[in-house]
């Protein structure tokens, strides 16, 4: 998963809308808990509008 949240992490300075980005890997290993998280911060809906494209 390292792979993962690293290559996510890369979209920082190279996805211009986004104003900030957190990554989030699993580690109680629950069987409730997801394997890994992306939140990306923007300015409004025009760029997530954008951003989903």
């Amino acid at each position: 998963m390292p792979k993962t949240a690293d290559i996510l992490k890369s979209m920082q300075g190279n996805v211009p809308m986004l104003r900030g980005i957190e990554v989030g890997v699993d580690f109680l290993h629950s069987e409730r808990s997801y394997d890994i998280i992306l939140q990306v911060t923007l300015d409004n809906k025009q760029m997530l509008d954008e951003y989903q494209k």
